[in-house]
């Protein structure tokens, strides 16, 4: 169980990254 949620948690993680990274490239 824990290691789905730490999984999830880094996916969350990358995607927001990405998400954050692409939002400055477009401004």
């Amino acid at each position: 169980m824990m290691d789905i949620l730490m999984l999830a948690l880094g996916f969350a993680f990358f995607a927001l990254a990405i998400g954050y990274t692409y939002a400055c490239e477009r401004l």
